[in-house]
């Protein structure tokens, strides 16, 4: 098996990092077959997942988003407040910022959400949409550890997938947990026709027997629901620890 690793230039030279078993065993079949296209995926993916360690790199995303504009604040008051909120647990760098529900709620986080020139639109009612209780630390801004988009529960259906967060000492992400890693790694990520998938949100509900789910339809990113007990090759639900 090659040991495959990425060398990143920073300012004092380089670092060199790991990719997942996983991706070693997509990237060595690709090498076999010269499917370039897929590794450069791969790779991309990688590099996402690296930089999203850094608590910088990540605020400056949600300000490119202009996410300070829209709640009606400049970028140093912005910065300020996440100075205040945004204290990364000790030994931890594997965390994602999430922009929480008193800042934005769905009808404005999906404007921020934009594909191939279309803004994301919701299509939730908001009487019916609930967030798990006592797992968000700050409603402003805070952090979420061990972010994963839902890969790995591809085919399995939200309600399964709690169970099996639960044994895992994980939960599901809430709506504004998976439109904050949208924001950070891109709506390719849900891109179905180049290796991305739509992502359920069982931290949320919606309604009864509905969960929230992040999709692209027409070329939209979308904030609709799917039904909690259903399972598909497109979707996976997206998991974290608080």
């Amino acid at each position: 098996m090659v040991n495959y690793v990425v060398n990143l230039p920073i300012k004092n030279g380089e670092v060199q990092m790991s990719i997942t078993k996983e991706e070693q065993i997509v990237l060595e079949n690709i090498r076999r077959s010269g499917r370039v296209p897929d590794a450069l995926r791969i790779l991309q993916k990688s590099l996402t997942r690296y930089f999203q360690r850094d608590l910088e790199y990540q605020l400056r995303a949600i300000i490119a988003a202009k996410i300070p504009e829209t709640i009606g604040m400049t970028e140093p008051q912005f910065r300020d407040m996440a100075k205040e909120l945004l204290k990364p647990e000790k030994g931890q760098d594997n965390y994602l910022v999430v922009v929480g529900p008193k800042l934005l709620n769905p009808y404005q986080f999906m404007k921020h959400l934009v594909w191939q020139g279309k803004t994301g639109q919701n299509y939730l009612h908001l009487p019916n949409l609930t967030d798990a209780k006592d797992i968000i630390p700050n409603p402003y801004l805070y952090l979420i550890y061990d972010a994963e988009d839902g890969t790995q529960m591809l085919k399995v259906s939200p309600d399964n997938c709690i169970i099996e967060f639960q044994k895992q000492d994980r939960r599901g992400q809430t709506w504004f947990e998976g439109c904050s890693s949208v924001l950070q790694s891109g709506t390719q990520a849900l891109d179905t026709d180049k290796g991305g998938h739509y992502m359920d949100l069982p931290g949320s509900r919606y309604g009864s027997g509905l969960v929230p789910c992040l999709s692209l339809w027409n070329g939209e990113p979308r904030l609709g629901a799917s039904p909690s007990g259903g399972a598909g090759p497109r979707y996976g639900s997206a998991s974290c620890r608080s």
